[in-house]
């Protein structure tokens, strides 16, 4: 447009220079006479004059223009580390903002209001669009950005194994479906030999809340009442699947949605060896599915042989992991689902950064 402008300036330059130099007439007048000649001068004049003006205002829009673009473009710099600072200063907890993003997919985060996890479900894909396609018969998890992957959650009546290294974010998961089953009143089966998250859910989860502590020393520190069971260790899992099986039995018939934590497998196959412990796992699946309890199975794959993970992960009809890899930024986890037997899902990596 530049150039267009210089040409045009040329060209009404020319028109003058023309007119100006033209020959004259044998009276003395230029092309008829002394007032046409100065016509002519004077049309000239205003062509340079207006193709001058024209030129200057193309150049002068296109420079403002150009320089105005320059710093439209230096602020969007500036707000993209700035967004990147903050999410380098929000760490990973139970009440803290988090981050997470797609391996090759740049995505907007959202900080969940319910706990430490990100609620993200994939470049282009909102939240509100995801609400709008839950699939019935979902248990939550109460973890909204795992629950958008699932459409609503874990099936109802699945066993779903959660695989993962020991980190904090794989205690949010847990303690998140455990309180959310028992906030809403629904009967809660905790199955574990950590003792301290187990008294603070005892503590604080109303009495549909059934805990299984196979901890000696739980009971110097686990509140003692009728839905709490201690047992020496792992060593019997018969007789912890006596105490399950009874107090399936004793509870009210129900229509609504049960569920239970099982972490106590890892803990298992040590002791019993994968195929006592494949033998007992499969009993108590098919025990708690047939109550309609929706089952999550905590393994933590870096304790045990690649052929005994796989002969207990072959369980279950789906698997939730969080690995951990090692990146420029340090060491970060990762939460997918990998596999979810005949269900609607999401294939979408999140990234949980702790920092």
């Amino acid at each position: 447009m530049v150039s267009l402008s210089c040409i045009v300036i040329l060209v009404a330059a020319g028109v003058y220079f023309l007119a100006a130099t033209a020959p004259t007439l044998p009276d003395g007048g230029m092309m008829g006479g002394g007032t046409q000649a100065s016509s002519s001068w004077i049309v000239s004049a205003g062509l340079f004059s207006a193709a001058l003006i024209i030129g200057i205002g193309l150049i002068v829009y296109f420079v403002i223009g150009k320089n105005k673009n320059t710093s439209n473009s230096n602020n969007g710099v500036g707000e993209s580390s700035a967004t990147k600072l903050n999410d380098r200063e929000n760490p990973l907890s139970s009440t803290s903002k988090t981050r997470t993003e797609k391996r090759e997919d740049t995505t907007v985060p959202a900080v969940s209001p319910r706990n430490g996890f990100q609620k993200n479900v994939g470049k282009n894909v909102e939240l509100t669009r995801l609400e709008s396609q839950k699939v019935p018969g979902r248990v939550a998890t109460g973890c909204i950005n795992l629950d958008g992957l699932l459409f609503g959650g874990i099936p109802s009546n699945f066993a779903v194994a959660l695989t993962s290294p020991v980190c904090d974010e794989k205690n949010v998961l847990i303690n998140s479906f455990l309180a959310t089953g028992a906030k809403n009143a629904e009967v809660t089966f905790y199955v574990t030999v950590d003792i301290s998250p187990a008294k603070d859910l005892v503590e604080k989860l109303p009495l549909n809340f059934y805990l299984f502590m196979c901890n000696p020393q739980a009971d110097s520190f686990v509140k003692k009442s009728d839905n709490t069971f201690v047992f020496n260790g792992v060593e019997n899992l018969t007789e912890i699947s006596i105490a399950i099986n009874h107090t399936i039995r004793s509870l009210a018939p129900s229509l609504g949605t049960r569920r239970a934590c099982i972490e106590i497998i890892s803990d298992a196959l040590l002791r019993h060896g994968p195929i006592n412990t494949r033998r007992w796992l499969t009993e108590l699946i098919a025990a708690l599915r047939s109550a309609g309890f929706t089952t999550l199975a905590v393994i933590n794959p870096q304790m045990h042989p690649a052929e005994d993970f796989h002969a207990i992960l072959g369980l279950f009809e789906g698997e939730i992991d969080i690995s951990e890899r090692t990146s420029p930024r340090g060491s970060e986890r990762f939460l997918r689902i990998k596999r979810m037997s005949n269900q609607k899902y999401i294939k979408e990596e999140i990234l949980l950064t702790g920092e």
